[in-house]
């Protein structure tokens, strides 16, 4: 029996009372909207829905015409609610938890969100977009249980906050205004790229993303203090803005792509196990650190700047770098660490090269050329320079300890 048969039925003035045992229930919008006053699911004058039905909204919906209407079934009946057209938040909604708050919202057509939905602590469902999803405005908070975007997201306005709920989206996140905002919970991106090119990706907590993440235009990534997000694939910076309070990691053999100038003056870059940091252009960063036993940095004889702390390679670290620069206001330390040049490198402005293990150097067939003015002290350790290249250096070599050790194997 339709909704529109049931409200036919009960507006007749023999029948007081309505008891449908039907595991489905399918109308419109507007016919729901005429049910809702009349609907229970006990043993009321009323249409009572024994059975919990799934009920079907057959055309459109949008929740400023049709939200009372859905709070009331959501009310009334345990079952699940599917949405055959487009659902169009246009007016703030908020997910009934009052009962039965397990159900899920499967909409089949596209999602569009101008105002405020939320999914609020205590809801145990999903409420999931079949197709696309598309924000304008509002806020889309996430506290409760899980909103799942099985197509494309876009958002050009507003906010979407992950807020101890779990954000999934299966396909690409386009962010080209507003802002999408990771504060807790779960975010779950089946390995699909988020695209930056206007507003901002807020990072307020530790996180993780699998898929790609692309800067580009004005967009902008901020990354909040004391917090890590790790790329578990690459990160590719066109254009726009980091602006990286915290730390931003590379998960093993995956690339940061510096294709345009970048200045960052705080925060820091961490390349894991075989992770790649690949310059197209000039970059300014505050710190690189290395936490994994292998670590390329191709320069494309650009400039790689670092303003904070010391460039440390660490111990039993190998790190490859092609041809370019790198200058640094403070020290760069080699700490029982090897640097296999791929192409000719200059260290110039520096703070100093400490030696601070035995260390080795492999030159191949390319020149190291250190500018520094300084010393560079050996320090007791044995400094290794390996292959056909050459070492250059402006300051002096210092063997200021009896322990102070330099091998050369066909560099010069």
């Amino acid at each position: 029996v339709s909704v529109a048969n049931l409200n036919t039925l009960y507006g007749r003035t023999n029948v007081k009372r309505i008891d449908t045992t039907q595991s489905t229930l399918s109308g419109t919008a507007a016919d729901y909207v005429t049910l809702k006053d009349d609907v229970d699911s006990g043993t009321a004058d009323k249409i009572n829905l024994k059975s919990n039905p799934t009920i079907t909204f057959s055309d459109a919906v949008n929740t400023n015409t049709h939200g009372d209407a859905i709070t009331t079934l959501a009310q009334k009946t345990s079952g699940n609610f599917t949405f055959s057209s487009t659902f169009n938040v246009n007016n703030a909604y908020t997910i009934n938890t009052t009962t039965n708050s397990a159900q899920n919202y499967t909409i089949s057509g596209a999602l569009s969100i101008s105002a405020d939905l939320t999914i609020p602590n205590g809801y145990s469902g999903v409420f999931k977009a079949s197709s696309t999803t598309t924000q304008t405005g509002g806020t889309v908070d996430i506290a409760g249980a899980e909103f799942n975007a099985v197509g494309a997201v876009t958002t050009s306005g507003g906010t979407i906050k992950v807020n101890a709920g779990k954000f999934n989206y299966d396909s690409t996140l386009t962010i080209s205004g507003g802002k999408v905002q990771y504060v807790s919970g779960t975010w779950d991106d089946s390995t699909s790229d988020v695209a930056v090119s206007s507003g901002t990706l807020d990072i307020d907590a530790d996180l993780s993303i699998d898929g790609k993440i692309k800067l580009s235009g004005t967009g902008t990534l901020d990354v909040a203090s004391g917090k890590t997000l790790t790329c578990d694939d690459n990160l590719e910076y066109g254009a726009g803005t980091i602006t990286n309070n915290g730390t931003i990691a590379m998960s093993a053999s995956k690339t940061l792509d510096i294709n345009a100038a970048i200045t960052m003056t705080t925060g820091t870059i961490e390349l894991k196990n075989n992770s790649i940091l690949d310059i197209a252009a000039n970059a300014s960063i505050n710190k690189l650190t290395f936490s994994g036993t292998n670590a390329t940095l191709t320069l494309n004889d650009k400039t790689l700047t670092q303003t904070g702390d010391a460039i440390e390679f660490g111990a039993s670290k190998t790190i490859s770098i092609s041809s370019g620069t790198i200058t640094n206001t403070n020290a760069i330390k080699l700490d029982t660490s090897t640097l296999k040049l791929t192409g000719n490198l200059t260290l110039s402005n520096n703070g100093g090269l400490d030696i601070n293990g035995d260390c080795t150097i492999n030159l191949q067939s390319n020149n190291l050329v250190y500018q520094d003015s300084g010393n560079l002290d050996i320090d007791g350790n044995t400094l290794t320079l390996e292959g056909t290249g050459r070492f250059q250096n402006a300051g002096n070599l210092r063997f200021n300890n009896a322990n102070s050790k330099l091998t050369i194997s066909n560099a010069s």
